[in-house]
């Protein structure tokens, strides 16, 4: 039988299939915060003084863009993510849908009723209509491990429950967010891995407007070796946390915070920022190769 937990689940798949139009509004909003980011990243104060200004203004503008993105959407998200209890925002790295085990079990043990079918058919259905309308990405709006949850366990749960034109739809915005979502090395400058680098260095760091938005919310993986891989999630969400825990809330705050490339990774095995880059990369944190 279907908990209340598990229903709240459904209740906030609910509430993003109620929001898709609200949400791809939000596009030319997305789009205009993307090309200020460019404009600024094409800007060298180094080369010119003039540059340093015209960053200032364009960051000024970039805050009022996204404090505006940030009213749209994501504090409405937020409130309901927190009022259904689906998961902690506040634990970075771990923000899962908090009990959707009990959908994976209810479903692998066939312990469900015809009720049950029910309600996980109109959920399933409001699911593949997410993944098929919504124009933005979900990683725009939800954290790391809720965009995961959604792409890849609540899809296992419905698999069963999906027809072939189901099924279709679903390849078909897999192959749209695939499309979006190459990654290459430039790609991985504005994403925002350069940053890192160049904070590691003490450099200059690449304009962000929000430091949320400075992780890359996929599951891009950072070849390491044949047999280890480390997301650059796992890399960026360290330095994320140390800032936050400094209250480098602030664009200012945040490049000129020194990180301690020292500090082990969560969810690593004993490595750390800087042996990272020289045991596994076989690079120095100061290397002109980077």
């Amino acid at each position: 039988m279907i908990t209340e937990k598990v229903k709240n689940i459904f209740y906030f798949i609910d509430f993003l299939y109620s929001n898709i139009i609200h949400f791809n509004k939000q596009k030319p909003l997305l789009d205009q915060i993307d090309n200020l980011r460019k404009e600024y990243n094409d800007l060298d104060p180094k080369t010119n003084f003039e540059h340093k200004f015209k960053r200032e203004k364009i960051a000024k503008k970039g805050d009022k863009l996204v404090n505006t993105f940030r009213n749209n959407c994501k504090n409405l998200i937020n409130e309901k993510i927190s009022s259904l209890e689906i998961t902690d925002l506040s634990n970075i790295g771990n923000n899962h849908f908090y009990n959707i085990g009990e959908l994976v079990v209810l479903v692998e043990t066939q312990k469900y009723d015809q009720e049950d079918v029910k309600l996980i058919l109109e959920a399933k259905s409001k699911y593949v209509s997410i993944l098929e309308n919504l124009e933005l990405s979900l990683d725009n709006f939800l954290p790391y491990d809720l965009v995961r949850d959604f792409h890849e366990t609540l899809y296992d749960c419905f698999k069963p429950f999906l027809s072939f034109d189901d099924k279709h739809k679903i390849e078909k915005s897999k192959q749209i967010q695939f499309n979006r979502h190459q990654i290459t090395i430039e790609t991985l400058d504005e994403k925002g891995i350069r940053n890192a680098v160049n904070k590691l260095q003490n450099k200059s760091v690449e304009f962000e407007f929000e430091i949320d938005n400075w992780i890359i919310n996929n599951g891009n993986i950072f070849e390491i070796t044949e047999d280890f891989s480390l997301s650059f999630f796992a890399i960026q969400t360290e330095i994320l946390k140390q800032c936050k825990a400094n209250s480098t809330g602030k664009f200012q705050d945040f490049i000129t915070y020194g990180i301690d490339i020292s500090k082990l990774i969560t969810g690593t095995d004993g490595l750390s920022i800087e042996n990272i880059f020289k045991e596994f990369l076989d690079l120095e944190i100061n290397s002109e190769k980077l």
